[in-house]
């Protein structure tokens, strides 16, 4: 059975000039050409390393340990 909707109303939805956005082409494609940022495509974090209530970078699955000098985004 299929779901049928009906009705009008405002839903929130990741688009740009009426086409879907992905996160990556709304904020990381405009930032990936800065030399400071290093992008870990592919990788799987392990954990976050921190120091004290900061985290200061990431552990992959092969045992790769990346640091940050700024901020961590996952």
């Amino acid at each position: 059975m299929t779901a049928r909707i009906t009705g009008v109303g405002f839903y929130q939805t990741t688009t740009h000039n009426g086409r879907r956005w992905a996160a990556a082409d709304a904020s990381l494609r405009k930032a990936e050409a800065r030399k400071i940022l290093k992008i870990l495509a592919e990788s799987r974090v392990a954990r976050v390393l921190f120091e004290g209530t900061r985290a200061i970078g990431v552990e992959l699955e092969n045992g790769t340990r990346k640091g940050a000098a700024g901020e961590v985004i996952l």
